[in-house]
């Protein structure tokens, strides 16, 4: 529904910008031109792509006239060049999560600590983390069992004891009960924004050297995927796991393979 809505909001962007009504060639061109200089080229291809499906069923409608269409770029940009996104070592994370461990004085430390080994060891998105409940943990058979938010698929993530404990510290000795298993001082959910926060104030204090990469948890995300890519883990089954048809979005955003997770988590980057 988010992604619906938000593809819904930048073809109405479109339509307001160009003046829809009164939409010409002339108009088209100068369009194009002037909204490559307001983005970059990664968002100037994939909404450039959108709004030429939306074209397509404007003229199938009847709404266009196909000299219009005609004067939309046909071939789109190519992206699958754009750059890889910010990833860390297995060294670098193992130096993250042991300079973590050791930052007792702060508030919810247990908790924010727990977050950050799950995050590191399965790659699991903010949004998962949030809506994650304590029955999602199958201690007996040690999984972990969620519904992804984005693609709404089942994910089954090995419950190695470097996740398990820090969350079993966490639920003994902070949590004070409710819903959802990580949660504020206040028995609330957690919001994406604030797990993000947790993950970039840890990278912020350690010893690693960011060098202007991105420092969240997508990045921890990014970083078991080029782990998990390296050990020659198939593309097409990342892509699976993700829900993604196309394996080029993987070979850029690449993401983890719950299947062959087991495989490569026996080298995660916890000796702490």
């Amino acid at each position: 529904t988010r992604t619906i809505n938000n593809k819904k909001m930048r073809i109405r962007t479109f339509m307001i910008d160009i003046h829809f009504q009164n939409i010409s060639k002339d108009s088209v061109i100068l369009y194009l031109k002037n909204y490559m200089t307001k983005c970059n080229h990664i968002t100037y291809t994939i909404d450039n792509r959108l709004i030429r499906r939306f074209l397509i069923f404007c003229y199938e409608k009847g709404e266009l006239d196909k000299s219009i269409l005609l004067s939309w770029p046909e071939k789109m940009p190519n992206i699958k060049n754009k750059k890889i996104p910010s990833v860390y070592s297995i060294e670098e994370i193992s130096l993250l999560l042991k300079s973590a461990k050791t930052c007792k004085s702060e508030e919810n430390h247990l908790r924010n600590f727990a977050i950050l080994s799950l995050i590191a060891y399965t790659g699991m998105r903010a949004s998962d983390v949030v809506n994650l409940r304590p029955s999602d943990i199958d201690w007996r058979n040690n999984e972990i069992r969620i519904i992804q938010q984005k693609t709404k698929k089942e994910i089954i993530y090995p419950l190695l004891s470097q996740i398990g404990n820090p969350i079993i510290e966490y639920i003994q000795n902070e949590r004070s009960g409710g819903e959802h298993l990580f949660l504020t001082e206040h028995g609330h959910k957690l919001s994406p924004a604030l797990v993000t926060g947790i993950i970039n104030t840890y990278f912020k204090q350690s010893p690693i050297k960011i060098n202007g990469r991105h420092h969240g948890a997508h990045a921890l995300r990014h970083s078991i995927a080029t782990i998990m890519v390296n050990n020659g883990i198939s593309l097409f089954s990342v892509a699976n796991t993700l829900g993604h048809s196309n394996v080029d979005c993987v070979k850029i955003y690449s993401k983890i393979d719950i299947t062959h997770l087991r495989k490569c988590v026996l080298e995660a980057p916890y000796h702490a």
